[in-house]
Order: C-alpha cells, then structure tokens, then sequence
C-alpha cells in the first residue's frame, strides 16, 4: 500500500536539503557536494567578513553555506592520515567560476574541436577523391616496402632468437664452473682445516659442540711455537682455532689424566 506520510517525510527533506549560496551556483548535498557554513562567533569576525565579502549577498542567512567547488587545493589540510577532506582552520573560498559554467565552457571547447575535426576530414576526402589515381600509386609502393620491412622484421627477430640461445648456454656453462669452482675449493679447504674447523667457518662459532682431539692438538703446537700474542694474532685473522682459555683447560685435563696415571701405575 502506497504510505503518503513516509512519502510526504522524504519531500520534506529533499526540499530542505541545503544549496551553495553563491549566485549561479546550484550544487547542494543532495548531488553529493559538501557544504561549509560561514564562520561566525566572536573569534571568526575577520573571516566571516571575508566570506561574505566573496558572496556578495545581501540575504545570508545562519544557515547559509558555501560548496566545496569554490575552495581550491591550498585551502584543504594536506596529508591527513584519516584520508579526510578538511578545511584549514584560516581558509577562505578563492574560486569563484561556478562547476555549471567551467562545463559549459568545456562544451563548447569540445564542440569547437568537433568542427574543426570535421572541416579537416572534409577537406582530406576532397583532396583523396582529386588524387585517387596517384594515392594508388603510392599504397602499391607502400605496400611494397611494407613487405620488405617485414622480410627484415623476420630476420631481425631470427638474430634476437638465436641471441637468446647463446645467452641461455652461456649462462648453463658459467652455473657449471661456479659450482665446479665452490667443490673445488671445499675440497681445498678440507685438505688444510678438520670438519669441527670448517663448522666453525660456516657458523662463525663454536657453541653446540666442541673441538676434535685432532684440532686441539694442532692450536696447542701452534700457541707452544707462537707465544699468546701470535697465537692471538692468529685468531684475529678469523682463522678457525680454539681460544686460549680452551687450551689451558685442555692443558690442565691432560695434566690430571697424567697424575691419575702416575696414582694407578
């Protein structure tokens, strides 16, 4: 059943859905323009003189708001992180050309564009119908040289094809000796270090396990011909070899076992 009160609310609202007061001007919040009232109170005295100036009314209203089309760029906060489109707090409208007549304005540049487009089309089937014979003169040789641009398209993307090919075997070649390099030189280095060592290498520490017998044998003969402070230079140049504190305790293990020896014999 048609309802006339909900019909008669909806009118009231439309018809007091608020319009921009500058003169010409007929966007309103029902066509999706946001409006701002004029600043009024105490401390907005020199501003609201400044809108109504713009305006240029005599009959402003408390209720009389100006469109967001009569405020440029400069007059909006910039970079809000809300993404929300605010006045400033000193802002003033500053465009006066109403959005009705910037459209007719662009009707008109189009419509001037329209005829010249078609005074020059006009033109060019005027001069094609006085040059038929020779325009088909011309598509046979364009048509001729088009051929041959394509006949030299063909082998240009041959060459680039065959370029691609070389470029793919030559990359599968260099994967091949990087690798064959990277095992070479792990093999290298395993001839020269213990796995503990090269554990130490790859992990840059030692923590989670310890160091072979083999190993502190060989940093316990270089810290007896080098002193603390080679063995130390040593280690400074991140060479894979326990610490010195590591040797003096397994130093002190070997001394107990020998004393147990001793005790037992």
């Amino acid at each position: 059943m048609f309802n006339i009160s909900r019909s008669l609310q909806i009118l009231q609202i439309y018809i007091k859905m608020p319009g921009c007061c500058i003169t010409q001007c007929k966007n309103s919040s029902k066509k999706g323009y946001k409006l701002y009232l004029i600043p009024n109170g105490e401390n907005n005295t020199e501003r609201r003189e400044q809108w109504v100036r713009f305006i240029n009314r005599s009959d402003l209203t408390s209720n009389s708001r100006i469109c967001e089309a009569h405020f440029s760029e400069k007059q909006y906060e910039q970079k809000r992180q809300d993404k929300r489109k605010k006045l400033k707090n000193m802002a003033y409208p500053d465009i006066l050309v109403t959005p009705n007549k910037r459209k007719r304005e662009e009707e008109d540049e189009s419509q001037l564009i329209e005829k010249s487009i078609s005074h020059d089309y006009k033109k060019a089937m005027y001069e094609e119908r006085n040059d038929s014979e020779s325009q088909n003169y011309s598509d046979i040789v364009e048509d001729s040289a088009f051929a041959e641009n394509l006949s030299k398209n063909d082998e240009k993307l041959n060459i680039i094809k065959q370029l691609r090919n070389e470029l793919k075997l030559t990359k599968e070649k260099l994967r091949r000796c990087k690798k064959k390099l990277q095992e070479e030189k792990r093999g290298n280095i395993n001839t020269f270090f213990n796995t503990d060592q090269m554990e130490f290498l790859k992990r840059r520490q030692i923590r989670g396990s310890s160091w072979s017998e083999d190993t502190l044998l060989r940093a316990l003969k270089l810290y007896m011909a080098c002193g603390t402070t080679g063995y130390n230079e040593i280690r400074k140049q991140h060479l894979p070899y326990p610490s010195i504190r590591t040797l003096q305790y397994h130093i002190q293990a070997i001394k107990l076992n020998a004393d147990s020896d001793i005790y037992t014999t």
